[in-house]
């Protein structure tokens, strides 16, 4: 794999994880009624996200899961 490849792949983690850390609940709940117009769509996403900041926090790359506490539409 080429040097360059990794480099590239170091910062987009860094980038995710700087922006994993910086989501609030309310964030969460923006997404969600941007997606409002189907339910089902809007649930998933936030049920995605949920899983995503879950893994975050096992691996400690996060102190907490803004999705907790946010409710289904």
């Amino acid at each position: 794999m080429p040097a360059q490849y990794l480099i590239e792949i170091e910062r987009e983690a860094a980038l995710l994880e700087a922006d994993l850390r910086a989501l609030t609940a309310r964030d969460v709940m923006q997404l969600r009624r941007h997606y409002a117009d189907s339910y089902a769509v809007a649930n998933r996403t936030v049920g995605v996200l949920r899983q995503v900041m879950d893994y975050a926090l096992e691996q400690e790359l996060v102190e907490s899961n803004p999705c907790v506490g946010i409710k289904r539409l």
